[in-house]
């Protein structure tokens, strides 16, 4: 899988992850900042690759990729150490909703996949 398509389906399933827990989500205001913080990764993570298209006229291709590029495997391997770090909180605080505890567990696996990728 290229770059971009790991980009945007990591941000699409954060997102998804992410507004799971805002909405059904038990822990309280706690956990609540930390899906509205996985739920901004995901956007960003999304806003830069949703535009890649083949089809594009070159300049706009030169752009995008610049636009692209910008997202440096530093920064996807910094969000994967946030992520890891907010879901290993969130498991530690003993959350007693399961659904909770799994949507940590995702977001971990995911934040670890990114920082592996990412180095």
């Amino acid at each position: 899988m290229e770059w971009n398509e790991c980009l945007n389906d990591w941000g699409t399933r954060l997102r998804g992850l992410a507004q799971g827990g805002l909405h059904y989500g038990g822990d309280g205001e706690t956990g609540l900042v930390r899906y509205r913080r996985v739920r901004e990764i995901a956007l960003q993570m999304m806003d830069s690759t949703d535009c890649v298209d083949d089809g594009e006229v070159t300049e706009m291709a030169c752009k995008l990729q610049k636009r692209v590029a910008g997202m440096t495997e530093e920064q996807v391997h910094a969000w994967g150490a946030e992520l890891v770090e907010m879901a290993d909180t969130g498991l530690a605080e003993g959350l007693e909703s399961p659904f909770d505890l799994d949507r940590y567990q995702v977001i971990r696996q995911l934040g670890e996949k990114m920082q592996a990728l990412a180095r």
